[in-house]
């Protein structure tokens, strides 16, 4: 369940807001703001950017327009804010992939995040969980082990995907 409120997203403009000299922030945003999205339309970075981009919207007095790019785990729409003009007109919403993940798994990526990019806020949270089927004989991740350890290559899972933060957990 991605969890978002007003007071989060108050917080984000609020943080953006104080980035920028107050003669700039005056002026801004003269022209749609571009948030792009780098995963998959339809997932929880996606659902998170449309439920947020209205309240962005309405308080800075302008159209947010989101603009899915996918590919590489995140890479290719992280690289396209970090190629962008730095004049806060495009803006990246991204997850624990683009800042954590990637860096940490990828040798050759043509950007830094801890220097490329700032990070100003947290807008939802998606837990994640392990779950099994109710007639598995493990309640507990210790117990899960056991199982798999006397079972080699037998049991079997799923993730959303290679190299991102769910698969690495």
């Amino acid at each position: 369940m991605i969890a978002i409120d007003e007071r989060r997203a108050s917080l984000v403009l609020a943080l953006i807001g104080s980035l920028a000299p107050a003669a700039a922030f005056a002026a801004y945003p003269q022209r749609p703001i571009k948030l792009v999205v780098a995963l998959a339309p339809g997932g929880p970075a996606d659902t998170a950017a449309r439920l947020f981009a209205p309240y962005f919207s309405e308080r800075l007095g302008q159209s947010v327009v989101i603009e899915n790019r996918t590919g590489a785990s995140s890479v290719v729409g992280t690289e396209s804010v970090v190629r962008a003009p730095p004049d806060g007109y495009t803006l990246l919403f991204g997850s624990s992939s683009s800042f954590a993940v990637n860096p940490a798994v990828m040798k050759n990526l043509r950007f830094d995040v801890r220097t490329d990019l700032r990070l100003v806020g947290l807008v939802s949270y998606t837990p994640h969980v392990l779950v099994v089927r109710a007639a598995l004989a493990a309640n507990t991740l210790a117990e899960l082990i056991a199982l798999a350890r006397t079972q080699p290559g037998k049991l079997t899972y799923a993730s959303s995907g290679a190299g991102g933060a769910i698969h690495l957990a």
